[in-house]
């Protein structure tokens, strides 16, 4: 679990509490470019601005060997098998708006190979399309449609042959997070939804901001009171609770959330206002939720 501490240093953790080492970076590491852990822990997608409205990424082994950087990888995220990055590239054109764009898996240092072509019709400053999810063993790609920070479609293209399929679980009007394992999305409307069946599962007081791989813990926020809380749906039990906005001092802004892949964990970092110190958080079903740092940086992923 790596945060960002003087803007070129990574600093990793082990899942379970253990400071590992200190990665410095090339690119800073601003408040608006988080890493990106790869789900095996050994490397690390680090975006960064190189001017002039332009962006890269560089690819770090938790080593700190540099694997590669390129543009390529700015926007991209991590497939479930570590090795490889999933992107959307859109083709540019002068002759009239963007309707296309190329789903591309990626090997950084290595090869790139053309996926689908994928329809991105209405692609202005408010509708979007992003990768989700990126499964190699299983050949799957899950695409969002983005409309003001609401998903109006989610598409699911095998990564062997490029054929698209339609979601049919995915709610009219709701910003929606999806689990690592892309079983359980918890959206904007209070429900749990399982993918697979499409049915609702659990439903939620306030609005999810995050969910676990395993899908069964949603940190909400919760809007009358400023607070975060960490629930798992299947038993109802809070796990961790925010302090509110009010008290003093003031704990939370907005956690940044990590989950562990396999489980239902999460590594939660409650950072103040004004770039302050923060704090690290071990959430699991399975014990109480333990304090790791009570001054870590500000950033994390």
């Amino acid at each position: 679990m790596p945060y960002g501490g003087n803007g070129h240093t990574l600093e990793l953790w082990s899942w379970e509490g253990k400071h590992i080492r200190s990665i410095r970076t090339g690119p800073a590491i601003t408040c608006c470019v988080f890493p990106m852990l790869s789900p095996n822990g050994q490397r690390i997608l680090v975006s960064y601005s190189t001017g002039g409205g332009h962006a890269a990424a560089e690819v770090i082994m938790a080593s700190g060997h540099v694997v590669a950087e390129s543009p390529q990888f700015f926007g991209a995220i991590w497939a479930s098998d570590s090795r490889h990055l999933c992107a959307l590239e859109y083709n540019n054109s002068s002759h009239g708006p963007t309707t296309e764009a190329s789903l591309v898996l990626i090997s950084p240092g290595g090869r790139t190979r053309l996926v689908a072509r994928v329809p991105v019709p209405g692609v202005t400053d408010h509708t979007g399309y992003t990768v989700e999810a990126c499964d190699v063993p299983a050949n799957r790609a899950v695409i969002f449609a983005t409309t003001m920070g609401i998903e109006t479609e989610v598409t699911y293209i095998d990564l062997a042959d490029g054929i698209a399929i339609t979601g049919t679980w995915c709610p009219r009007g709701a910003s929606v997070v999806l689990s690592g394992n892309e079983r359980y999305a918890a959206t904007s409307l209070g429900q749990v939804i399982d993918t697979r069946t499409g049915k609702v599962v659990a439903l939620l007081s306030n609005q999810p901001t995050a969910i676990s791989w395993l899908g069964h813990v949603v940190v909400e926020d919760d809007e009358r009171t400023g607070r975060f809380d960490a629930v798992d749906w299947s038993t109802g039990k809070v796990l961790w609770t925010s302090a509110a906005p009010g008290d003093f001092p003031r704990q939370v802004v907005f956690p940044a959330v990590a989950s562990r892949p396999g489980t239902d964990d999460l590594a939660l970092n409650v950072y103040p206002p004004h770039g302050s110190r923060s704090s690290i958080w071990f959430v699991s079903p399975q014990g109480p939720a333990e304090l790791l740092d009570n001054d870590a940086g500000p950033y994390v992923i």
